[in-house]
């Protein structure tokens, strides 16, 4: 039986098993706890004196999944040798001051058959970044293995592969561990991480480079992932070592995430939303003023960056249909400033009086992450769209143009759906170039 031992207990947390108990027991009933459990968590690995309570923001509240977790995957990135692919230590257990966790042999023998997956003990020997996760773990969790991976030299669709392989249910876990900006003055610092967070928050890993994360390729990894998965993310804390050390002359970045798969906002905050939109057009229809939103009073997953379309019926006909693709700002803000576009801004109606509000009906299209088709001719495009579940955004040099899902409900075919939207585009119906590009989307609609 092999065991790595810790390599930075009494260094990065305490390194006895009373007081590391009591510390991260601290931490925990000091963070606030969601009430929708995540699949993947985004943390600092940091000392506990810096980062900790950042960590423990995201993991508070998996509290509620003590006996569901079952299988623990980590990725952080290399801090101590040079590493291309992703390494793994050939041992049986991991210890910490709190004892030993047994490591998911299975499947280590399923990603394996990956050529960039390997054994390699001193990727792993000194690297602080995963095991200073190992007794927040620990802590939370009753049975349940390990399976720590150092992300070196990584595309990111080869990350995306190997969270494929490692995904699993709803009894495994996913941790990326990573730090943000370091060394920078403080307000250097800040809005240099809140940029970072923002390309993390609207899932845009191109925008992402190696001096805004340490690391940068699981994280880069995990967001190529949740495009092509229906998964978003929520920022729960958003701090640097000048907020908890207190020195702010060279300073690191830590933030705290949450991503969840397949959410349906419908189950948890369809009738905030409603309420967001129904109550801008009425404010601005009878008072011309816009609503005031603290976002503290609302569901905390209306925060997510997400983009969203509002359309307006009256009597069962179009009366103004706004939206955006892509939205940098939270999710409950994007539906307040399309209702009131919808309303009041669309060139194809006259603003909204206050004698039609009753007369009124109001849908929200919640847009999932756009993802980029690729394919050589339009019959191969053609293949990729899937009738009635898709929304398409088309573009060609300048011309560009999108149809919502819901457009299938009047045109009968993927032909007739093309055609008219590249008309919309300003493009002749059959027209077709090499240079065409294409992302599909989802929605999901509230009513």
């Amino acid at each position: 039986m092999t065991v790595r031992q810790p390599a930075v207990a009494g260094i990065f947390y305490p390194g006895d098993q009373f007081t590391l108990h009591n510390t991260i027991q601290h931490l925990l009933s000091q963070s606030k706890q969601s009430s929708l459990p995540p699949k993947v968590l985004l943390v600092p690995h940091a000392g506990y004196r810096y980062s900790g309570s950042i960590a423990a923001s995201a993991y508070a509240s998996l509290i509620q999944l003590r006996d569901r977790i079952k299988n623990i995957v980590l990725l952080g990135p290399a801090h101590t040798v040079h590493l291309r692919g992703i390494a793994y230590d050939p041992v049986n257990y991991f210890a910490t001051p709190l004892g030993e966790i047994a490591q998911n042999q299975e499947l280590i023998t399923k990603i394996s058959t990956l050529p960039y997956v390997h054994a390699l003990s001193q990727a792993h020997q000194q690297e602080h970044c995963l095991e200073v996760q190992l007794p927040f773990c620990q802590e939370l969790f009753n049975e349940f293995t390990v399976l720590p991976l150092v992300v070196g030299e990584t595309s990111e669709q080869d990350v995306a592969d190997l969270l494929q392989q490692v995904w699993g249910g709803e009894e495994t876990l996913i941790i990326i561990s990573s730090d943000l900006s370091h060394y920078l003055p403080y307000d250097t610092a800040q809005q240099k991480d809140r940029n970072t967070c923002l390309s993390i928050s609207t899932l845009n890993p191109e925008s992402l480079h190696h001096q805004d994360a340490c690391g940068y390729y699981p994280l880069r990894g995990l967001l190529h992932f949740a495009r092509q998965n229906q998964i978003c993310g929520r920022l729960l804390d958003l701090k640097n070592s000048g907020d908890t050390s207190g020195t702010k002359d060279r300073v690191v970045g830590y933030a705290s995430y949450h991503f969840y798969q397949d959410l349906k906002f419908t189950d948890h905050c369809a009738d905030e939303l409603l309420y967001l939109a129904k109550e801008s057009l009425r404010l601005q229809a009878t008072e011309n003023k816009l609503l005031e939103f603290n976002p503290m009073q609302y569901n905390e997953l209306l925060h997510i960056r997400m983009p969203s379309f509002v359309t307006l019926k009256k009597r069962g006909m179009l009366r103004g249909c706004m939206g955006s693709l892509f939205s940098q700002e939270m999710l409950a803000e994007n539906v307040i400033n399309n209702a009131i576009r919808a309303g009041f801004i669309d060139p194809r109606f006259p603003k909204l009086t206050t004698e039609e509000l009753n007369d009124i009906s109001v849908s929200i299209s919640i847009l999932s992450p756009l993802e980029k088709l690729y394919f050589d001719s339009e019959n191969e495009l053609k293949s990729q769209i899937r009738k009635g579940v898709d929304g398409l955004l088309l573009t060609y040099k300048q011309h560009q143009a999108t149809f919502l899902p819901s457009v299938w409900e009047s045109i009968n075919n993927t032909d007739e759906f093309l055609e008219h939207l590249k008309i919309k585009m300003g493009l002749p119906a059959h027209f077709w170039s090499a240079e065409m590009n294409a992302q599909r989307y989802t929605t999901e609609i509230i009513k």
